[in-house]
Parts: structure tokens; C-alpha cells; sequence
């Protein structure tokens, strides 16, 4: 029993560990401090209205351990997520919000 109680607790602070929290914070302080960030916010902007996009919100995000955008927006009377990498901007995702 005293194992298994090891074994869940060490899991567990695996999932909360720090070093995981302080790498997120870490990665957007690296988009936000590119000196070509406020270029490429102003990129995806003008790409995104192009495409009918009124953008709400930029942000700096992270996808699987690499820097992204993320782009709250309207599109047609909906609210959409997109997600670009950075600093490519190549389109990673996009989806609507219901």
C-alpha cells in the first residue's frame, strides 16, 4: 500500500511540476521580447482581416513545447481560436468557438 501511495503522489508531481509551468511563461517572454514581434503581430492581422477575420486579441502562446499566436477573433458573426507558429506564422490551427 506504502508503494502505491509513492507511486501516486510521485505521478502527481510530475503533472504539477514547476519546471512545466516556468517553461510557458518562459516561451511567450520569448515571443513578446522578439524584436520582429510587433511586425508579425501586425502581419497576422492584416492576413487574418483578408481573410475576413475581425481580430479581438493576439497572444502569445504555446503548442506542444513551441511558441505560438494565439488569435482570438469573429469571422461571419462567430467566434473563432486561430494558432500560428512563431515565428513562421505558418497556420497551425484554427476552429470555432461555440
Amino acid at each position: 500500500m506504502k508503494k502505491l501511495f509513492v507511486a501516486i503522489l510521485s505521478s502527481s508531481l510530475i503533472l504539477i511540476n514547476p519546471a512545466t509551468q516556468a517553461n510557458d511563461g518562459r516561451t511567450k517572454k520569448d515571443v513578446y521580447t522578439d524584436p520582429s514581434y510587433q511586425n508579425n503581430v501586425a502581419k497576422v492581422r492584416s492576413e487574418l482581416q483578408a481573410r475576413g477575420y475581425q481580430i479581438n486579441n493576439v497572444e502569445a502562446g504555446e503548442h506542444d513545447g513551441k511558441k505560438t499566436l494565439e488569435v482570438t477573433a469573429l469571422k461571419n458573426g462567430q467566434k473563432w481560436s486561430v494558432r500560428l507558429d512563431y515565428p513562421s506564422l505558418k497556420l497551425i490551427g484554427e476552429k470555432r468557438d461555440d
